[in-house]
C-alpha cells in the first residue's frame, strides 16, 4: 500500500485577525508561511515568511487545532493574491464607510434656520 501524502504538506496559508477601524472589521496578518510536515500526528512544522519580501524567517511546530482558523492555498502566488483582493476590499470600505469621527460635530451646532 502507498504511502498516504498529507494534504497539508506543501500548502500556504493566511492566518488573519480582525481589526476593528471605525466600526469596520478590516482583516490583518497574524502569520503566514507554507506547512512543511506532519512529524507527528496532530502536529505540523510550518514555515513562516514575510509576506511582502517573501523572505522565511522562523520555523514553528503547531498542533492541529491551533490551525482551524487558518485559510490554505495552493501555492504562494493564491496566497498574495487573496490577500490583496483583501486590502482592496478594505481599502474600498474605507471610503464608502462613514467614519465615526467625521459624523460627530465638532463644536456647537448652529440652531436650524427659522421659518419666515
Amino acid at each position: 500500500m502507498p504511502p498516504t501524502i498529507d494534504p497539508l504538506i506543501g500548502r500556504h496559508f493566511l492566518w488573519l485577525k480582525r481589526v476593528p477601524l471605525d466600526g469596520d472589521s478590516p482583516e490583518e496578518i497574524r502569520w503566514q508561511g507554507v506547512v512543511l510536515g506532519c512529524p507527528q500526528p496532530g502536529f505540523y512544522l510550518v514555515q513562516l515568511m514575510e509576506l511582502e519580501k517573501g523572505s522565511h524567517y522562523n520555523q514553528r511546530l503547531v498542533k492541529i487545532e491551533d490551525m482551524l482558523a487558518w485559510q490554505f492555498y495552493q501555492d504562494k502566488q493564491q496566497m498574495i493574491g487573496h490577500w490583496e483582493r483583501l486590502r482592496v476590499e478594505d481599502r474600498y470600505r474605507e471610503r464608502q464607510l462613514p467614519r465615526a469621527d467625521l459624523a460627530r460635530p465638532t463644536g456647537p451646532v448652529a440652531p436650524p434656520p427659522q421659518p419666515r
